[in-house]
This record gives C-alpha cells, sequence and structure tokens, in this order.
C-alpha cells in the first residue's frame, strides 16, 4: 500500500514538473527582424527558435514553408518545420502588411500614398486564404499548441488623411485576423495598434522593446 502511495506521489511531482517546463520553447513565424527576435529572447528569458522567419515576410511564404514541411540544419542534423511544430506550446505569428506593401507607392516625406483599392481587396483575399490554412496546418500538425496572432500597425509617419487612409487597411488586415481566431481554439489575438507615437519619435530597437514587453505582458496575463 505504501509502495502504491509513493508511487502516486512521484508521478504527481512529474506532472508538476512536467507543467512547469511547458511553454519552454516558443516559436516564431513570419516577419521578425533580427533586432526584435533578440528583444523576444531577452525579455522571455527562454528559447526562441527563429529559423522560420525573416524580416518583411509575406503570407505566401510562410504558407510554402508550413504546407511544404520546410527544413534547416542544426549541429549537422535536419530538422523539419513539423518536428518542431508538434514539440512547441507556444507559437507566435506576424504577417500582414508585408502582402501589401510592395503594390504600393508610399513617401513618407511628401506624405503620398496610393494604392489600387481593387488590388488591395483581392490581396486581402490572397492574405485570409493563406494564413487560415498556416493556422489549419499547424493545428493538424500540433493541436494542443497555443498561438499568438500579432496584429498589424501604422508602421508610417503619415500626417493626416493618408494616416487615415493607412490605417483602413490596417484594420481590415486585423478585421480578418480576428476572425481567423473564431475558426480555431487556442488562439489569441495580440494589438500593436496604436504604436504611431514610437514610430514617429523612437528609433526602430525601442519600437522593437515594446513589442516585445507588449507580447510578453499579453501572455503573461
Amino acid at each position: 500500500m505504501k509502495k502504491n502511495i509513493w508511487f502516486l506521489l512521484v508521478l504527481l511531482l512529474l506532472s508538476i514538473l512536467s507543467g512547469c517546463y511547458k511553454n519552454k520553447n516558443i516559436l516564431l513565424l513570419g516577419d521578425y527582424n533580427e533586432s526584435l527576435v533578440q528583444e523576444m529572447t531577452d525579455i522571455f528569458q527562454k528559447n526562441i527558435n527563429s529559423y522560420f522567419t525573416h524580416d518583411k515576410m509575406q503570407s505566401g511564404e510562410l504558407f510554402k514553408i508550413v504546407d511544404s514541411n520546410a527544413s534547416y540544419l542544426e549541429s549537422g542534423k535536419k530538422k523539419s518545420f513539423f518536428s518542431v511544430a508538434e514539440k512547441t506550446d507556444l507559437i507566435m505569428i506576424n504577417i500582414g502588411l508585408n502582402d501589401f506593401l510592395p503594390s504600393m507607392n508610399i513617401d513618407v516625406q511628401q506624405n503620398i500614398l496610393e494604392y489600387d483599392s481593387d488590388l488591395i481587396e483581392k490581396q486581402l483575399e490572397i492574405f485570409e486564404y493563406h494564413y487560415y490554412h498556416i493556422i489549419e496546418n499547424i493545428k493538424e500538425i500540433n493541436s494542443n499548441s497555443h498561438l499568438y496572432l500579432l496584429s498589424s500597425f501604422n508602421c508610417y509617419a503619415f500626417e493626416t488623411p493618408e494616416r487615415k487612409l493607412f490605417n483602413t487597411l490596417v484594420h481590415k488586415i486585423n478585421d480578418i485576423i480576428l476572425d481567423l481566431i473564431t475558426s480555431f481554439d487556442r488562439i489569441e489575438f495580440i494589438s500593436l495598434v496604436g504604436l504611431e507615437d514610437l514610430v514617429y519619435h523612437e528609433k526602430q530597437e525601442v519600437l522593437n522593446q515594446y513589442i516585445a514587453i507588449t507580447v510578453k505582458e499579453h501572455i503573461d496575463e
């Protein structure tokens, strides 16, 4: 009887310890520059996997990475996206504006913002398709993973009315992301809207630090 009790206590202790180490690793997907990855690493104080990221990544590229099970080499060993994702409890995805910026005429100094509205609407449909299937594939690989979707935000110091026009696009992108959340479990939206003052007055390093802190505060709630 005593042996059984000790056995149960050991199992309970192991389960508690394993729970403590959950979310030890964070998988970043999408648009993260090196400075932002470093800020995430410093602030979270956890292992950050950023092999499936780069600055200005678009949704189509991330979709191909997930859909094709892309891989990388680490210490001479091949690691596929599937093998990494299925062992990760916390995944953060950041895609959005970079799908649209290449087709827009932007000149902050002259306060110029021009784009084809019909083209933007088509791009929004493609963006929604890519994002939905990215999440769907991740959930098929690891249904218990907790996904955090970072919002888009106004990254240009425009004056009115161009500022309002750009914000209209930001809202449309974020509305798509918010709608996706209702289709899946264990997904949360992290809003980065309202960073205009930092964009206008601070350096990129300060902006990256603010983003990392905002994300951590949301996850720690």
